[in-house]
């Protein structure tokens, strides 16, 4: 079991043994093989609190899928990774022209701050929902299924987009569960990915 494991690695003579054999040259470091590239060529930054993982955790699935973040909004910039309390990161993306994900709270943070309406939920939804979209060709959803099982977690949400912005996704509860504004480039999930 995994208790007997964590066991073994805290006695002293598994710890002695593991030290003989780092010295005669083992290597215990594994190394994911990256097996969907999906995030290839493309350079994010992340700014404002991610809700659903740390920024180092963040950074790590980008690179796990080939991407490279950056902590510099830049022309060569890919997307902007919007959180709670973002900075003048989203502004200086929006300004260059970059396409900017809002995600749970900055999605509403976007939705706000754009001319859009955020209001408390009749019912919050928390946990897996079913989640339909209703524009397959957006740019959120490739290899994404036109019906599928989100994770969501709030109370408040987007209850009038902002103009320019067409939905793109919702869910029974969530009239606003995904958004866009192509134009503009700015996007927003209400749910975590």
């Amino acid at each position: 079991t995994a208790e007997n494991i964590v066991q073994w690695f805290a006695q002293e003579q598994s710890k002695h043994m593991i030290e003989r054999l780092r010295e005669a040259g083992v290597n215990f470091e594994s190394k994911r093989v990256m097996e969907d590239t999906r995030f290839a060529g493309m350079t994010f930054v992340l700014t404002g609190a991610l809700s659903k993982f740390t920024r180092d955790e963040a950074t790590d699935k980008i690179e796990l899928f080939g991407g490279k973040v950056s902590g510099s909004v830049s022309k060569k910039t890919s997307f902007v990774v919007v959180g709670e309390n973002a900075g003048s990161k989203e502004r200086k993306a929006r300004e260059l022209g970059i396409p900017v994900l809002g995600i749970c709270y900055g999605s509403q943070l976007m939705a706000y701050r754009c001319g859009g309406q955020v209001k408390t939920a009749p019912v919050s939804e928390y946990g897996h929902v079913e989640m339909k979209v209703s524009k397959p060709s957006s740019k959120l959803w490739k290899n994404i299924p036109e019906e599928s099982i989100c994770w969501m977690s709030h109370t408040d949400y987007i209850s009038k987009p902002a103009p320019g912005f067409e939905i793109v996704a919702h869910t029974g509860v969530c009239p606003v569960a995904a958004a866009q504004n192509v134009e503009k480039k700015l996007y927003c999930v209400q749910f975590h990915p």
